[in-house]
């Protein structure tokens, strides 16, 4: 990808899976910039060029203040957010239920409203969410394992 009419630190990157395109701006620009997608196929054993597609876009980049919404780490003793809970990852062994609390804030004045969700990649485990849509979402993991279960604080702003 070429990104010279746009200054970005990390540099414009493209998700080749999912065509989200991310960049972190450097300065106040007004810029166009172009984006083209080929698809290529194998036919009879060649690499053959089968469609493409381009885009074009203005963006107007403004320095804004906003900060990005904290999670806290796993501590099973907490009613509320604390930036001093850092553990994010725990282990579990035998037949057990364990459950956890993640406990969001966004610090933004007018805070803003954060959703909690979840891939629901961990077998016989479920994920709530009280307050989802709320500057302090609230998201309550169960999960039962036979073995030892790592679980880590992997949850998605939206």
């Amino acid at each position: 990808m070429t990104h010279h009419s746009l200054p970005s630190a990390p540099l414009v990157n493209m998700d080749l899976y999912s065509g989200n395109i991310y960049m972190t701006p450097t300065v106040n620009i007004t810029t166009v910039f172009a984006v083209l997608v080929k698809e290529f196929r194998r036919i009879n054993g060649n690499c053959t060029l089968i469609g493409s597609v381009l885009r074009d876009m203005q963006l107007y980049v403004v320095t804004g203040n906003n900060q990005n919404p904290k999670l806290a780490g796993i501590n099973p003793a907490a009613t509320q957010y604390s930036a001093n809970d850092t553990i994010y990852k725990v282990q579990y062994g035998g037949w057990a239920i364990r459950s956890i609390q993640y406990l969001s804030h966004d610090a933004d004045i007018p805070a803003q409203n954060l959703t909690l969700a979840w891939n629901a990649g961990i077998p016989m485990a479920t994920f709530t969410v009280t307050g989802n849509g709320t500057p302090n979402a609230v998201g309550h993991f169960t999960g039962y394992r036979q073995q030892r279960c790592e679980l880590y604080s992997a949850l998605l702003f939206g």
